[in-house]
């Protein structure tokens, strides 16, 4: 038989599988067993990976300095410090990320109808996590701005420090998997608690390093 009927064939033979578990289990019943797994450590991390995946190709934050091109040697002329200004240019990062976290969530609600306190708290560390992003993009930006650029295309397209985001993305959902594996034994809600405070402790380091170096990370500017 040549190669694409063997191909063709076992198409058709998965598709005829899958209809036949269409017939057994009913879509109330997929959810059901869904929902068994989600409300877990690694469901728990399946989640925050998906959504952290998704918030890395905003490419706001990452391009925050970038973006103004020429332009950005204003901001030292601004009555208003480095630092804030950097806030300020990280909030629509932070903004269209929580959209994206709550689509994600709204999803999951609807395919497994999960408990209120589980999707609480999966906000939560996205949102924590979604702030860390954005400084370090932020960090990253300022380290190696791209400022000359003649189209707007370029500068996304052209910018080498879009790569970085998938670097630490990669790292992040590492990070996340290792200690949901470590607590696969243990309700969702210590791993939680355990992914909570680590990334509010490096969180906090990033912005007290951002902040007292905020001249500094600004030279490369103008």
């Amino acid at each position: 038989m040549p190669n694409g009927n063997i191909f063709i064939y076992h198409s058709f033979r998965i598709l005829e599988n899958i209809f036949a578990i269409e017939k057994v289990c009913s879509l109330n019943e997929f959810k059901s067993v869904l929902g068994n797994y989600i409300e877990t450590p690694i469901g728990l991390a399946v989640i925050i990976s998906v959504t952290e995946f998704l918030t890395s190709m905003l490419y706001i934050a990452p391009t925050a300095i970038s973006r103004d091109g020429q332009n950005a040697i204003f901001m030292k002329y601004i009555p208003i410090s480095y630092y804030k200004q950097l806030i300020y240019k990280g909030i629509p990062n932070i903004f269209f990320g929580t959209i994206t976290s709550i689509m994600v969530m709204a999803f999951i609600y609807i395919l497994a109808k999960p408990s209120i306190l589980f999707l609480a708290t999966i906000f939560v560390i996205n949102l924590i996590l979604l702030i860390l992003q954005t400084l370090l993009m932020e960090l990253v930006d300022l380290r190696k701005p791209k400022l000359e650029w003649t189209t707007e295309y370029a500068v996304v397209k052209q910018n080498l420090n879009l790569f970085w985001p998938v670097v630490l993305n990669l790292l992040e959902i590492g990070i996340i998997f290792i200690i949901s594996i470590l607590l696969s034994f243990t309700n969702y809600l210590l791993t939680a608690i355990i992914l909570i405070v680590l990334h509010i402790i490096i969180t906090y380091f990033v912005n007290k390093y951002i902040y007292k170096n905020q001249n500094e990370l600004f030279n490369k500017i103008g």
